[in-house]
């Protein structure tokens, strides 16, 4: 009898302790359900401000595009000189275009890997430490990036003066490379907190 005496009363001396553990545990799960559904959100803020510049960028360029074509007097017979001076001014029109969406790809792969900071800092130490390294190496490849952007821009300048089917072909190439890598880039953002959900 003394047994379940001293159990009973140890009973009910710990129960408190278990329903604030309880509430503790539910009041941090609520906040980690808040916390996802900002970020959720912020992502879809994210999607709609890149389908906007991508729509402004496109309407930017043919509206660039068509300036140029008209500047260049499409409505007479074009010189070998004539055509030569067009096919510049419509890829410094293409690459003002491409430049200017590099930029905004840029620009919001900074801005969503700007908003993983918060959730980085929510995160338990060691899971933290984990994040923080990969969220300085995505800065990071975001650095090269902007500095690829900036290294054509200079080659850009001295192809257009000479400009010809390889200088053509250096920027398609560059555009090519420059998608894939912006694609990349925002894929591993994104994952940085796949691996904490095994």
């Amino acid at each position: 009898n003394n047994f379940a005496a001293v159990a009973l009363a140890a009973g009910l001396l710990l129960s408190p302790a278990f329903t604030s553990c309880s509430s503790k545990a539910e009041k941090a799960k609520e906040e980690i359900s808040e916390a996802k559904e900002d970020i959720v959100e912020a992502k879809e803020d994210i999607a709609e401000e890149r389908q906007e510049m991508k729509e402004d960028a496109s309407e930017q360029a043919k509206d660039n595009a068509n300036a140029q074509a008209s500047e260049a007097g499409t409505e007479t017979m074009a010189t070998t000189d004539q055509d030569a001076d067009k096919a510049r001014k419509e890829a410094e029109a293409e690459w003002m275009a491409l430049k200017a969406q590099s930029q905004k790809d840029v620009e919001a792969l900074r801005r969503e890997s700007k908003a993983l900071e918060a959730r980085i800092a929510k995160a338990e130490k060691k899971e933290a430490e984990r994040l923080r390294i990969e969220y300085k190496k995505q800065q990071s490849n975001l650095d090269r990036l902007q500095a690829r952007i900036d290294t054509r821009s200079t080659e850009f300048q001295k192809d257009v003066a000479n400009y010809d089917d390889a200088a053509k072909e250096r920027s398609a190439k560059f555009k090519r490379e420059f998608k894939h890598d912006t694609d990349e880039l925002g894929q591993a953002i994104k994952d940085i907190f796949k691996d904490n959900k095994k």
